[in-house]
């Protein structure tokens, strides 16, 4: 029974990493987007566009403040005791 409860611990644990490389590769397209967001707004010195540049900041320091809670979770719960 022992073995069992092993597996699905480290299962979990797979299933928890994967979730947040997820998490970090999706902020990372976003970052990429906003990028060019901001240079077509500097470019074209459309201060509406550049607006909504800073307004979608707020979804990618979202996943950011997500992204940092779930390690520190992670981190406390598969320490090793002792």
């Amino acid at each position: 029974m022992a073995i069992s409860h092993e597996a699905h611990t480290v299962k979990q644990f797979d299933v928890q990493l994967a979730n947040l490389r997820n998490m970090v590769l999706e902020m990372g397209g976003l970052v990429e987007d906003q990028i060019k967001c901001a240079i077509a707004a500097l470019d074209q010195e459309d201060l509406h566009a550049a607006r909504e540049v800073i307004a979608r900041d707020r979804i990618i320091n979202g996943l950011q403040v997500k992204a940092d809670e779930d390690c520190v979770s992670i981190i406390a719960l598969r320490q090793p005791l002792g």
